[in-house]
């Protein structure tokens, strides 16, 4: 079977062992990088990330670094797979061929990558699905401003549904080990299970 992590940038990250977060095949996403002794065996960014030190920092990453065409737009990275962005309403089971809507959100767009891995098994952590300035995320210097998103749900809700129904459908699952998560899409359970 094989297994493979969705790491989020939610609060709830800082209380997952870095054994835990190396024990599998992992993607992780943009800021991720500010996680001290962890580096993801995937890298993905879909979106701009308004950081000073993200060129620099994902250019010296390595891994394996998938990076959509809007932030390519904005920035040189080097030695990165190129993604187009997809249509709205779409799962794409192979990202490189068929663009991969975003759905609101880098970790849909990670779920569709996962899904082209063959992840039979996909564990979210640091998917908290909440958002309120610098407490959320793992560190306090994740963003420099103040922000409070209280349409998530209505925005990412129809994507995540699609890639629990994608899943399923070809005999996969997603299950949230995220300790806070307002995320009920998927079942949860208990990191300590896995």
């Amino acid at each position: 079977m094989n297994i493979g992590l969705v790491i989020g940038n939610g609060p709830s990250l800082r209380d997952v062992p870095l054994d835990f977060l190396n024990k599998y095949p992992s993607i992780g996403s943009n800021a991720i990088y500010l996680l001290k002794g962890f580096t993801p065996t995937y890298y993905t960014a879909i979106a701009p990330v308004n950081r000073a030190d993200f060129v620099d920092t994902v250019n010296k990453i390595d891994c394996i670094k998938i990076i959509g065409e809007r932030v390519l737009n904005t920035c040189a990275l080097k030695n990165v797979i190129a993604v187009k962005k997809g249509q709205a309403n779409t799962f794409s089971k192979n990202p490189f061929k068929v663009p991969a809507c975003e759905g609101w959100t880098v970790t849909y767009f990670n779920l569709q990558l996962a899904y082209y891995l063959k992840w039979d098994v996909v564990l979210l952590v640091g998917v908290d699905h909440w958002a309120k300035g610098n407490q959320s995320h793992f560190v306090d210097n994740y963003i420099q401003q103040d922000f409070e998103d209280s349409d998530m749900n209505d925005l990412t809700l129809p994507y995540y549904n699609m890639a629990k129904a994608m899943f399923e459908k070809a005999g996969r699952t997603i299950v949230n080990l995220s300790k806070w998560s307002a995320l009920d899409v998927f079942e949860k359970q208990d990191i300590g299970l896995w």
